[in-house]
């Protein structure tokens, strides 16, 4: 989605296994994804997800934060067909759960965050753990979040401090428990 503060976020293919690439969206072609999926990455499975357990497949799943990616409010979750990726149509959105079991829609202004932590929910990515049966995220983030209306003097201080949790979860869609918390965890 676009961001006065980082542009728009897409997805790039390769039909000759990486010689050239072709951005979605192209420049004829509209947004590919909104503000609350406006910068997506996928969650791996082990190598060629391979490891996707039974009950996900034949799905790729791909976790996104809103507003901007280095320092956004909630993280979403999507999933599109493996064979149907670069068709924005075949997503589809968490939008809860009902009774452990999760619903979706095709419909990304319907997502309900998986995980929120105003202004400090930024790259975030999810990895499964096959041998624990475990999801982890990881979350980093400025110390002082990217907000549009930030003042001149916060403004300066982005990219000087950053943070990072890490978290776990039986499921993609949480709950999460924080179980590594690093402040100060970068900075120039």
């Amino acid at each position: 989605g676009y961001s006065k503060i980082y542009g728009v976020a897409g997805i790039i293919q390769s039909k000759d296994l990486g010689k050239t690439w072709t951005n979605l969206p192209g420049k004829n072609t509209p947004e590919f994804f909104g503000s609350k999926f406006g910068a997506p990455a996928f969650l791996t499975f082990g190598p060629g997800n391979t490891e996707t357990p039974k009950d996900l497949a034949p799905y790729v799943y791909a976790v996104s934060n809103d507003g901007n990616w280095a320092s956004g409010d909630n993280v979403f979750l999507g999933r599109v067909h493996r064979d149907s990726i670069i068709f924005r149509n075949a997503w589809q959105f968490y939008v809860g759960s009902n009774h452990s079991k999760p619903l979706w829609s095709g419909q990304e202004n319907a997502a309900r965050a998986v995980f929120s932590d105003p202004g400090h929910v930024g790259h975030p990515t999810i990895t499964y753990n096959k041998a624990l049966s475990r999801y982890f995220l990881c979350v980093s983030s400025d110390v002082i979040p990217h907000r549009e209306n930030s003042s001149r003097e916060e403004a300066s201080k982005w990219n000087l401090e950053s943070e990072m949790q890490l978290y776990e979860s039986p499921n993609p869609w949480g709950p999460w428990a924080i179980f590594h918390n690093e402040k100060l965890w970068g900075g120039p």
